[in-house]
């Protein structure tokens, strides 16, 4: 069943004025480690950045909330093949809380464009 629906698109340019301005410090906020490593080694950082950043926006549109959500505790995973969502700390409690059981996820960049786009399956909530 259907628990939640996302998508983003995010402006690598910005998250490229970003990183230059605040370097490590808006990494560690906003990514993991993992994420960080995996992004700032390839040609473009800041497509890949884009996209996973799309991919926690499209997260919390997916489960309707961003309240006890840090940006952190939605985590992209996987080196080739399709990526993978790691849940931890508030949205791995705001996901079980919504009955999400398996996540999909999608992500893409072009030109200066980051997308990501999310399915949440589950059982039913009471909520």
């Amino acid at each position: 069943m259907l628990v939640g629906f996302g998508q983003d698109i995010v402006d690598a340019r910005r998250i490229k004025q970003v990183l230059e301005r605040f370097g490590k410090r808006f990494l560690d906020r906003i990514f993991t480690e993992g994420e960080s490593n995996y992004c700032m080694a390839r040609r473009r950082p800041e497509l890949h950045l884009a996209a996973r950043f799309g991919a926690k926006e499209s997260f919390v549109k997916a489960v309707g909330t961003r309240r006890g959500i840090r940006w952190i505790d939605v985590e992209v995973a996987g080196k080739g093949g399709p990526p993978k969502i790691l849940l931890h700390g508030g949205a791995k409690k705001i996901a079980e809380k919504k009955g999400v059981e398996k996540i999909h996820l999608t992500l893409a960049h072009d030109a200066d464009l980051g997308i990501a786009g999310m399915i949440l399956e589950g059982r039913p909530s009471d909520e």
